[in-house]
């Protein structure tokens, strides 16, 4: 993979319309306008189940560039074929929680300096001291200074409009959903809840594989669902062509609402730029080439927060719209900018969720999964009868 290419004035008019209409687009997956376990006993028999009869695995590979929502999908995953998380993986989650609370108020107030943005009330300025103190730390809870801290700084005015401009420095997405809930965290034996968990950003590293067993029709239908999820970052990229044999569906990510933004690794790379510059390198590599793809627009809900404050032709002089908070307009600029940067005629699903994956969107995934899981069943069925036959 090369450099990002630059993008110029012309670049919509001149790549789209050419192409996007070559795509066809699934009909049930449309954006919407509007959310260690212990396997159940049945599924721990599908283990022997699958060896007897010999049933094609599915390997799904997420991918998707830093902070594009990959892992969440994996995490929404796991809720919804698993069940809820144990306490200890609760607890585990709760300590990497409390101390993204501690380095997000930090990076505000160092934003803060850099954006020349001064506190309302010079009053607070002790808790500043404090979280400086607390924020190189692993916490393992909110100490009431910690939290006198956190709820006096989020309450500031100068700190919320620092929050207001963070595409201008790099803070986690969500900070404002933990911030918010800072009494709830603070209290006493707090375990985060399902929604914690998903909202919580951790970056990937390296590569995981995680098996669902799926059931379809209760006792009589199954699916070996193997889902792999890498790094996104740029460092961590040089590591995916170790996963690029045998997959059959890509998940592809885009943070919809990230086109005013810059890049963690960097600062001289818009973001968008980023994942349009990715998908164009995944989806025509030969590696790919019998693979489906799951282009899905992850954080809809921050694209609409974001329109009127930060129109999208600012950064992508090549958009047209009557309104400039116009968010269907904008979601169908941005997906036919993806399309079109394959080079040859590809059936590409796309999706676009408000804010977290909801069931109904996994619905929509799996159903893909069992096509293909049907499709490569019925090869190795018509590979064993042409065995027989000879």
């Amino acid at each position: 993979m090369g450099p990002v290419p630059s993008r110029g004035p012309g670049f919509l008019k001149t790549v789209v319309f050419q192409k996007y209409w070559n795509h066809r687009r699934s009909d049930n997956l449309l954006p919407r306008t509007d959310g260690p376990r212990t396997l159940s006993p049945k599924l721990s028999e599908y283990d022997e189940h699958t060896d007897a009869i010999g049933s094609p695995k599915v390997n799904m590979l997420l991918l998707g560039s830093s902070d594009s929502g990959k892992s969440t999908w994996l995490k929404m995953m796991n809720v919804f074929e698993r069940g809820s998380y144990t306490k200890a993986e609760r607890r585990l989650f709760s300590e990497i929680i409390f101390s993204r609370i501690g380095e997000s108020c930090r990076a505000v107030l160092d934003a803060m300096v850099y954006l020349g943005l001064p506190l309302e009330s010079r009053a607070i300025e002790g808790h500043v001291r404090t979280i400086h103190e607390k924020a190189p730390y692993l916490l393992h809870s909110i100490s009431p200074n910690l939290y006198s801290a956190v709820a006096a700084l989020t309450n500031d005015r100068g700190f919320r409009m620092c929050l207001r401009r963070r595409n201008e420095y790099q803070l986690c997405d969500n900070m404002d959903f933990f911030f918010d809930s800072i009494d709830r965290i603070s209290s006493a034996g707090y375990l985060p809840s399902d929604e914690d968990i998903s909202y919580l950003s951790v970056r990937t590293t390296g590569v995981t594989e995680t098996r669902f067993d799926i059931e379809d029709i209760p006792g009589q239908t199954f699916m070996d669902l193997r889902v792999r999820d890498v790094g996104g970052a740029r460092s961590e990229r040089k590591k995916w062509n170790h996963v690029f044999g045998d997959v059959d569906v890509i998940l592809f990510t885009v943070d919809i609402g990230s086109y005013d933004q810059i890049l963690r690794e960097d600062e001289t790379t818009n973001r968008m730029d980023e994942a349009l510059w990715l998908f164009e390198s995944v989806v025509n590599s030969e590696s790919f080439s019998k693979t489906e793809f799951v282009l899905c627009f992850t954080k809809q809900a921050k694209l609409a927060a974001k329109l009127e404050r930060f129109p999208l032709e600012t950064f992508f002089p090549e958009f047209e719209a009557d309104e400039p908070k116009d968010m269907t307009s904008a979601i169908l600029f941005i997906e036919r900018l993806f399309l079109s940067l394959s080079r040859t005629p590809k059936f590409i699903h796309t999706m676009v969720i408000p804010d977290l994956p909801s069931r109904e969107d996994w619905h929509s995934i799996k159903e893909i999964c069992w096509k293909i899981q049907g499709q490569k069943a019925a090869k190795q069925h018509a590979g064993k009868q042409h065995d027989v036959k000879l």
